[in-house]
Protein backbone atom coordinates (compact mmCIF):
# COMPACT_ATOMS: atom_id res chain seq x y z
CA UNK A 1 0.00 0.00 0.00
CA UNK A 2 2.56 2.53 0.98
CA UNK A 3 4.60 1.61 -2.31
CA UNK A 4 1.50 2.10 -4.36
CA UNK A 5 0.98 5.90 -2.46
CA UNK A 6 4.54 6.74 -3.42
CA UNK A 7 4.54 5.74 -6.45
CA UNK A 8 1.27 7.84 -7.43
CA UNK A 9 3.18 10.43 -5.75
CA UNK A 10 6.20 10.35 -8.38
CA UNK A 11 4.00 9.82 -11.21
CA UNK A 12 1.78 13.08 -9.99
CA UNK A 13 5.14 15.11 -9.69
CA UNK A 14 6.33 14.17 -12.88
CA UNK A 15 2.64 15.16 -14.71
CA UNK A 16 2.85 18.52 -12.54
CA UNK A 17 6.77 18.82 -13.43
CA UNK A 18 5.60 18.63 -17.16
CA UNK A 19 2.78 20.52 -17.60
CA UNK A 20 4.57 23.69 -15.87
CA UNK A 21 7.29 22.85 -18.21
CA UNK A 22 4.37 23.09 -21.07
CA UNK A 23 3.14 26.28 -19.76
CA UNK A 24 6.63 27.89 -18.62
CA UNK A 25 7.94 27.30 -22.73
CA UNK A 26 4.91 29.10 -23.95
CA UNK A 27 5.34 32.09 -21.68
CA UNK A 28 9.08 32.63 -22.75
CA UNK A 29 8.22 32.11 -26.33
CA UNK A 30 4.45 32.69 -27.20
CA UNK A 31 4.63 29.50 -29.46
CA UNK A 32 1.90 26.79 -29.39
CA UNK A 33 3.60 23.50 -31.02
CA UNK A 34 0.65 20.92 -32.03
CA UNK A 35 2.49 18.38 -30.17
CA UNK A 36 2.76 20.89 -26.69
CA UNK A 37 -1.19 21.44 -27.21
CA UNK A 38 -1.89 17.55 -27.44
CA UNK A 39 0.25 16.16 -25.09
CA UNK A 40 -1.45 18.95 -22.51
CA UNK A 41 -4.92 17.73 -23.16
CA UNK A 42 -3.44 13.85 -22.57
CA UNK A 43 -2.18 15.44 -19.58
CA UNK A 44 -5.38 16.92 -18.56
CA UNK A 45 -7.39 13.32 -19.87
CA UNK A 46 -5.52 11.21 -17.95
CA UNK A 47 -4.85 13.66 -14.55
CA UNK A 48 -7.78 15.26 -13.84
CA UNK A 49 -6.63 15.53 -10.34
CA UNK A 50 -3.77 18.40 -11.32
CA UNK A 51 -6.70 20.99 -12.27
CA UNK A 52 -8.25 23.25 -9.75
CA UNK A 53 -12.16 22.28 -8.54
CA UNK A 54 -13.99 23.94 -11.44
CA UNK A 55 -12.11 22.80 -13.88
CA UNK A 56 -11.08 19.01 -12.72
CA UNK A 57 -15.14 18.84 -12.34
CA UNK A 58 -15.47 19.73 -15.70
CA UNK A 59 -13.14 17.44 -17.23
CA UNK A 60 -13.76 14.35 -14.74
CA UNK A 61 -17.80 15.14 -16.23
CA UNK A 62 -16.87 14.48 -19.97
CA UNK A 63 -15.31 11.18 -18.55
CA UNK A 64 -12.25 11.18 -21.38
CA UNK A 65 -10.30 9.10 -19.42
CA UNK A 66 -12.37 5.83 -20.21
CA UNK A 67 -12.57 7.40 -23.78
CA UNK A 68 -9.15 7.22 -24.11
CA UNK A 69 -6.95 4.34 -22.00
CA UNK A 70 -3.13 4.53 -21.48
CA UNK A 71 -2.98 2.18 -24.10
CA UNK A 72 -3.75 4.65 -26.78
CA UNK A 73 -1.57 7.15 -26.39
CA UNK A 74 -0.13 7.39 -29.56
CA UNK A 75 -3.71 6.62 -31.55
CA UNK A 76 -4.70 9.85 -29.41
CA UNK A 77 -1.44 11.60 -30.98
CA UNK A 78 -1.40 10.52 -34.55
CA UNK A 79 -5.78 11.51 -34.29
CA UNK A 80 -5.27 15.03 -33.22
CA UNK A 81 -2.53 15.54 -35.85
CA UNK A 82 -4.54 13.91 -38.63
CA UNK A 83 -7.48 16.59 -37.64
CA UNK A 84 -5.88 20.01 -37.15
CA UNK A 85 -2.93 19.48 -39.28
CA UNK A 86 -3.59 16.73 -42.06
CA UNK A 87 -3.47 19.53 -44.98
CA UNK A 88 -0.17 20.38 -44.43
CA UNK A 89 3.34 18.74 -44.75
CA UNK A 90 4.61 20.31 -41.24
CA UNK A 91 3.19 17.39 -39.30
CA UNK A 92 2.79 15.03 -41.44
CA UNK A 93 1.29 11.37 -39.83
CA UNK A 94 2.62 8.14 -40.99
CA UNK A 95 -0.35 5.77 -41.25
CA UNK A 96 0.76 2.46 -42.25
Amino acid sequence: MIRKIFSNSIRLAAVAILWAAIEKYYELTKEEFLELVAFRIWIIIRNPNILLSPYRDQVERLDLASDFSVDMRQQFFEAGLERRCGWCDAHVVDSS
